[in-house]
């Protein structure tokens, strides 16, 4: 068991005070450097991920009526093999996009100690160690939520589902920082993250959803902004609750 996991768990056991203002100021002015670049990438990356899905759906499902196929993927109509392709592609996705959002706190990191950063530092964690453990976090994460979501809304219990994986999301939030500033396996990581998150629920809810909104009131003449800024701007209060508690370095 490596020294980082025993201060990790040791803050869980012990508990810990977080400072609001402080963290929301830091991330606020770190964003700020990174905003440029960042949301460039996420433009970027989006419009891969759009082109890829849509011509993996084209070519599962034809393209001939394209509109009707995407509204066919609601999981309520999908037969069972459609909704077990479609767990099995979201699951994918996600474990292929977990070192890139890893790779977006790194930035937040790089910014924050003035250090150089570019579009190179997204893909930074494609290679060495992290890339299995953000995988298999990643792949952790959506099976469970993913699957459940999938399950209840094919059975009819709307809402529920959806209920399930923002609930998960949030006990999770931190497993990206504990592996790369931590250095701990996938599992490790998700066990503490929610160790972490269940000492502090409704101040951490409070300062994510203050997060969105103080974010959305900045850029709220562009709409394109939104997910991608918000995303941003959340990643970089992840970065910043973890350097700021110690959590994960």
């Amino acid at each position: 068991m490596n020294d980082n996991y025993t201060k990790v768990e040791k803050i869980c056991n012990e508990g810990y005070q977080l400072e609001f203002g402080t963290i929301l100021e830091d991330a606020f002015n770190n964003y700020k450097k990174i905003a440029g670049i960042g949301g460039l990438a996420m433009l970027l990356i989006g419009v891969v991920f759009v082109v890829i899905f849509g011509g993996m759906i084209g070519i599962v499902y034809g393209f001939s009526d394209f509109a009707s196929t995407l509204t066919g993927l609601n999981p309520q109509f999908m037969s069972g093999s459609n909704l077990l392709f479609f767990l099995i592609f979201s699951v994918v996705i996600a474990g292929i996009m977990g070192p890139i959002n890893a790779g977006f706190i790194r930035m937040a990191y790089q910014a924050d100690q003035d250090t150089t950063f570019g579009l190179e530092t997204i893909f930074h964690y494609y290679k060495g160690n992290y890339f299995k453990e953000l995988f298999i976090a990643a792949v952790i994460i959506t099976f469970t939520s993913n699957g459940i979501n999938y399950l209840l809304t094919h059975l009819g219990v709307l809402y529920w589902g959806n209920l399930i994986t923002y609930t998960i999301a949030f006990l999770t939030f931190l497993t990206i920082p504990l592996i790369i500033f931590s250095n701990l396996k996938a599992t490790e990581a998700l066990t503490m993250s929610a160790k972490l998150v269940l000492k502090q629920p409704l101040l951490l809810i409070g300062l994510v959803v203050l997060a969105i909104v103080l974010v959305c009131y900045w850029n709220f003449r562009i709409l394109y902004r939104y997910f991608f800024y918000i995303t941003l701007f959340v990643l970089n209060v992840f970065y910043h609750l973890c350097s700021n508690r110690s959590f994960c370095r």
